[in-house]
């Protein structure tokens, strides 16, 4: 191996190798549908490489984003991502991705995401026209005295100065003639241009029919002159307007009066003007410019907006203020809306309440603050919006100044609404701008950008965000783009050798455990060659370790991936390092002990029949399988072919089926299994030649169902051969001639199964079901009616209210979760994640939760060895699992597995939390009213029926529990907080 890892600086780069590659596409012309896909590629890779285009495509084609990464992979293929092929919405993906790479950096703002989508012409937004461009020249017309002396001070003028020139020139042309209440040059148009300091009175605004001042005001002195009013919409425009250019007109009264005779009271405490909320927002809004919103009963004007109003939540579900859409609350669903929201925040500024905190309209600013900035993207600072994301920014900037921000509230250093975009998110769009010889001066911007991020003392230092999650894209970037020498290399190499566990993997330490990670690990080692450093001792031994972890992970299937990551994703990446490092993944170094490659699992183990990729079926699964088939077609690949198909095998196995209830489904007998049959000679191929009816998943190969007996939660369908319980799902065990195989439903993962002896002679069906519940036992296992002592140290440290507080949890982000998490890590049940923070929103995993069980309540002492098959002994969470399972209060799934990195669900979390309390005999407890109800999973009813009856956990806003939805870190503090005695809070959590 060392002979191969010193080939490392003669290697070539992975792309110039692609570049070989004869890659022909063909699209249909004018149909947006792609043609059949001609992929030069002759080895057994090349189909599924034009199935993994075919499947980023659709996916494209039907709304799904392509990121920087994948348009870097299909750029590899051959594909030209400014075909019709790429095109939706007029957009073509590389016009995408060449957009946002211009939108990335390092001071992103309301204020830079509007002038950084000006077009060419002065107007904004995608559809280049009038009402696209009024409002982003009024927002930034408006905050232009704020940018004095500021960075984006220029900017803001020559933005300014183009949008002017795009109206005028539209005015002077007779294009687009005024009309206060039109549809083009409107009202606002003209409220833009007075912002902008233009003088609408003379020069270019200055025609025959007299200047473009004097023609506003005889429109909206012909509407308050009127005998006829107009409504109270069309009024409240020319009221507007007039305001803007000629502030002391007396005409302003007599619209305001005008508009005020209109109020309509649509119910009782309610009042509005016009047809829409859309209507209602500009009335008001004039009033208030106006200063006549005295004149009106705002409560109930307040009334009637918020009866548009919905509860909006974040991408962890939790709740997240308020969003504003067009219908109200009792008509059917439909988006929320960012602009409308923004406009009825700038309405509510001039409400008499806008800054009483006590009051009831600062209350609801908050709630529409709350959304906006949830939305807000954090790589760019746009307001995103589905049709034009630079209006509804716009109309958020023009809010936050209406409500008194100032420049550093909304744009300054510390705001909360300026963002830095993602070291991840440029690496991806570097890679993809660096195979585009028409953007190397925008690959060169991010490159510089990167350069100038990475650390140069401190922790970290060598690093971009001390995170090998985003670290390691930037270095793979950079190796790409030939700019690697840019950065202290040898900074780099000292930090990315630093981030190296002890197993020899890559992975991040939060609090005192480390994590391993599979993708920064083959990332790692990639990046490790780009470095001048690549071949010193240091490097070449920490690339040995890196590849020794990873054949570790081998599976018998012969794909190398971690048990609880998409497979797809890491093989493909193994296969993509191997190659960097100019070592054949079908080499015999690389075969299991059944002869089996990574190659082998690539071709076989990796597309689903749906025609997606890996267990995630998403675009960057797909993209992933890619990246490795088209190496592995790439001119003087070895491995391209993988290993020849075995001739077919035909033999007999013996076979027994238990069902539920220790039924034989299927009396011991024998069946034959051939390598040609549906599943081959595997377990899951015996099964198949029973005839019995059976569901099993197409791509991992476990069993759901036989003969209609469904796996329910942690129990279900098992399998052993020879007297073993398998670690793999049916499909991967092979089997051999002779071999004794049993199938059971099983009620408990520690269950062995049923003997095949006893089977065969009649003396025993079913398998010995060791219970869980019941009184306490020897074995540890919880009294159902008592549950288990708390820890005194921990109800001792709770009555002390020893505090630990986290800078990202406080009473301002979360008040609900506040004592729940810092009595509880005082009382050293929780722990955070490093560097003062806690990440209250993130979803918390089954093997962290296991752990503050194992803090919360005196557990049985055991060793480090478990049941389940992806616990390994020497993994932090090993013993906490093991001393949980032993006490009863947890279990594994049917195919024996614990899952410790998976995110634990609402209803997991409410059973593992009644079995340790005794709540699962609680009698007298009420239906479930939540309006998911029926989405709830038949074993986890009774527990969730007692947790709720004790207020451990309830409801969101909108009625429903979200039974399989993850439980986020707050939500499990707060949760676990009270089941330890303390008292209720406010709130769901």
């Amino acid at each position: 191996m060392h002979q191969n890892l010193k080939k490392v600086k003669t290697i070539k780069v992975m792309t110039a190798l692609l570049v070989l590659l004869g890659f022909l596409y063909s699209t249909t012309a004018g149909s947006g549908v792609p043609s059949q896909l001609c992929y030069a590629g002759t080895g057994p890779a090349a189909g599924i490489a034009a199935e993994a285009v075919d499947f980023i495509n659709t996916k494209y084609l039907n709304g799904e984003a392509v990121d920087g990464y994948t348009a870097y992979v299909l750029d590899l293929a051959g594909e030209d991502l400014s075909a019709e092929k790429w095109t939706r919405d007029g957009q073509t993906v590389k016009y995408r991705i060449e957009n946002l790479a211009g939108l990335l950096g390092n001071h992103n703002s309301l204020i830079t995401y509007i002038t950084s989508t000006q077009n060419a012409d002065g107007s904004f937004g995608p559809y280049a026209n009038e009402y696209g461009t009024k409002v982003p020249l009024q927002a930034l017309a408006t905050i232009k005295s704020d940018t004095a002396g500021t960075a984006t001070y220029d900017q803001v003028l020559n933005s300014i100065a183009l949008a002017v020139s795009y109206f005028k020139s539209g005015y002077q042309s007779g294009a687009i003639p005024y009309a206060a209440c039109g549809w083009g040059f409107d009202y606002r148009c003209v409220e833009a241009l007075a912002a902008a300091g233009e003088d609408l009175s003379a020069g270019s605004w200055a025609g025959e029919n007299g200047s473009l001042r004097d023609i506003v005001i005889a429109s909206a002195a012909a509407a308050a002159a009127a005998p006829q009013p107009a409504g109270a919409v069309d009024l409240a425009k020319e009221l507007s307007v007039l305001r803007a250019v000629y502030p002391d007109s007396a005409e302003i009264k007599i619209l305001a009066d005008k508009i005020i005779a209109q109020i309509y009271r649509p119910a009782a405490g309610q009042l509005c003007f016009g047809n829409s909320i859309y209507d209602d927002v500009l009335v008001l809004t004039a009033l208030g410019k106006a200063g006549r919103l005295g004149d009106i009963s705002q409560d109930e004007a307040l009334n009637y907006l918020n009866t548009f109003k919905v509860p909006h939540q974040n991408s962890w579900g939790m709740p997240a203020g308020a969003a504003w859409r067009g219908v109200s609350t009792e008509e059917p669903a439909s988006p929320e809306e960012p602009d409308l929201t923004a406009q009825v925040l700038a309405a509510l500024s001039y409400f008499d309440g806008a800054n009483d905190r006590n009051s009831e309209v600062y209350l609801t600013i908050q709630e529409g603050l709350a959304y906006l900035s949830d939305i807000q993207d954090q790589d760019t600072a746009a307001i995103t919006a589905q049709w034009d994301s630079t209006f509804a920014t716009a109309e958020t900037l023009l809010a936050l100044h209406s409500l008194g921000k100032t420049y550093g509230e909304y744009a300054g250093d510390q705001s909360t609404w300026v963002k830095q975009s993602r070291t991840k998110i440029i690496a991806q769009c570097l890679l993809a701008m660096s195979r585009c010889k028409d953007s190397a001066s925008q690959a060169e911007r991010l490159a510089a950008l990167l350069i100038d991020r990475q650390k140069s003392d401190g922790p970290g230092r060598g690093s971009f965000e001390n995170s090998v999650y985003s670290d390691m894209w930037a270095y793979l970037a950079l190796g790409e783009a030939g700019r690697i020498n840019g950065l202290n290399t040898a900074a780099t190499k000292d930090y990315i050798i630093s981030k190296q566990g002890l197993d020899g993997s890559w992975g991040e330490t939060f609090g005192s455990d480390y994590y391993a990670d599979f993708l920064s690990t083959t990332q790692a080692i990639r990046a490790l060659t780009y470095l001048p450093e690549a071949s010193g001792p240091q490097v070449e031994e920490a690339i040995e370790k890196g590849l020794s972890y990873l054949k570790g992970l081998q599976q018998p299937d012969g794909g190398v991936y971690s048990s609880w990551d998409d497979p797809a994703i890491d093989n493909s990446e193994l296969i993509v390092t191997l190659y960097r490092l100019d070592q054949d993944p079908a080499a015999q170094e690389w075969e299991n002990t059944d002869g089996l490659t990574p190659v082998d699992y690539l071709l076989a183990g990796t597309k689903n029949a749906d025609g997606s990729f890996g267990t995630a079926g998403n675009i960057y699964g797909a993209a992933a399988a890619l990246a490795a088939c088209i190496i592995l077609d790439a001119p003087g690949s070895s491995s391209g072919g993988g290993q020849n198909p075995p001739e077919q095998e035909q033999y007999k196995v013996r076979i027994a089926v238990v069902g539920t209830n220790n039924e034989l489904l299927y009396a011991p007998g024998q069946v034959t299994v051939s390598s040609d049959g549906q599943w081959g000679t595997t377990a899951l191929g015996a099964l198949h030649a029973t005839g019995l009816d059976y569901e099993a998943d197409p791509g991992s190969g476990f069993v759901k169902n036989i003969e209609g007996m469904a796996n329910s939660g942690m129990n279900g369908w098992m399998f052993k051969v020879n007297g073993s319980v398998a670690a793999v799902s049916g499909k991967d065990k092979k089997v051999s001639a002779g071999d004794q195989i049993i199938w059971w439903y099983s009620n408990d993962i520690n269950s062995s199964g049923p003997d095949w002896a006893s089977l065969a002679n009649g003396t025993g069906t079913g398998a010995t079901q060791t219970g869980t519940t019941g009184t306490a036992n020897q074995a540890g296992q919880p009294n159902q009616t008592q549950g288990l002592p708390i820890s005194q140290d921990v109800l001792a440290a709770l009555e002390r209210q020893e505090r630990k507080s986290f800078d990202d949890i406080t009473q301002a982000t979360g008040a609900w979760a506040v004592d729940p998490v810092e009595l509880l890590a005082g009382a050293g049940v929780l722990e955070g994640v490093g560097a003062g923070r806690f990440e209250p929103d993130r979803a918390i995993t089954r093997a962290e939760f296991t752990k503050i069980l194992a803090r919360s309540f005196l557990l049985p002492a055991v060793d480090s060895k478990t049941a389940f098959t992806d616990v390994a002994g020497t993994e932090w969470y090993a013993g906490c699992i093991t001393a949980a399972a032993v006490a009863g209060l947890i279990k594994g799934y049917e195919d024996r597995t614990f899952r410790p990195n998976s995110y634990i669900t609402r209803e997991e979390l409410a059973v593992i939390l009644a079995r340790a309390m005794g709540l699962l005999d609680t009698p007298g407890q009420d239906k479930l009213k939540f309006i998911d109800a029926d989405q709830i999973s038949p074993w986890a009813k009774a527990s969730l029926t007692a947790i709720v009856a004790k207020g451990l956990a309830g409801g969101y806003p909108d009625g429903s529990f979200r039974p399989h939805g993850a439980v986020t870190r707050a939500e499990c503090a707060a949760m676990v907080y009270r089941a330890l005695g303390q008292p209720n809070l406010p709130g769901e959590q």
